[in-house]
Parts: C-alpha cells; structure tokens; sequence
C-alpha cells in the first residue's frame, strides 16, 4: 500500500484516523508528515455551530434506549 501519489503528495485518505495508524507502523507514512498536514489545517473553529442534540452514545446516566 503506497501513502504517496505519483507526483509525491500523499492521497486523501493517508490522513483518515481510520487507516492512519496501520500507515505509521508500516513505515508507508513519517509522523512528521501528519504533524505538519495537522499545523497546516485552517482554524474554522469561529465558523462552527453547536448542534443543541444529545448524543445516545455520549450518555453515561446508564439509562438504555
């Protein structure tokens, strides 16, 4: 499995949190390639809106659903 595209930047999914770990122990991606895609990312966080829903999987009153 190749991290790297033929013009040497990495693929979309190199970063998926999914497959990004198995990339890292195999050697196909460098740490510090994902620490300077992270520093690279805008900070959006002034373009969010809280979502007002509660999130079953979150709750922790034991209450089943």
């Amino acid at each position: 499995m190749k991290a790297a595209t033929d013009k040497g930047k990495n693929a979309a999914w190199t970063y998926d949190t999914r497959v990004r770990d198995r990339l890292l122990v195999s050697g196909a991606l460098d740490p510090k390639v994902i620490e300077r895609h992270l520093a690279e990312l805008p900070d959006l966080e002034g373009h969010a809106e809280a979502i007002p829903i509660a999130q079953p999987a979150l709750d922790d009153s034991g209450n089943d659903l």
